[in-house]
């Protein structure tokens, strides 16, 4: 896939966090194009079992970084949302709706702060 030179989100950076049984998912900005072309590398490189933990939600929920391929692939099981007031409509209520129908519980900072997540070596965590 060749990407944008100028659209500098999709040269994000993705990270998966991996401890115990946990797994998460970073995706930076990137959008969906990008995200459904990087399924095979992620479940190639990270070690995700059956579902993600937590998957970061990418770019604030805008409705042109969700991409369904990698959703259905990763079955997050929560999805956290970085975002604040803004004026772009940040995040996208389709978006929202499309992690509920896919089973995973959204959480987001413009609704409840800063959320930490505290992980114990038995897969066991906590979103505070």
């Amino acid at each position: 896939m060749e990407l944008n030179p100028k659209n500098t989100n999709d040269h994000s950076v993705f990270l998966c966090l991996d401890y115990g049984d946990f797994e998460a998912l970073f995706t930076g900005d990137a959008g969906a194009k990008v995200l459904g072309s990087m399924v095979p590398i992620i479940k190639n490189k990270c070690s995700i079992n059956e579902s993600l933990e937590i998957l970061k939600i990418p770019h604030h929920g805008s409705k042109y970084n969700y991409d369904q391929y990698l959703v259905e692939a990763m079955k997050p099981i929560f999805a956290v949302i970085s975002v604040g007031k803004n004026k772009f409509g940040h995040p996208d209520p389709d978006v929202i709706e499309k992690y509920n129908k896919n089973k995973a519980k959204v959480f987001r900072t413009d609704e409840l702060g800063n959320i930490s997540i505290e992980v114990n070596k038995d897969k066991s965590f906590k979103l505070k």
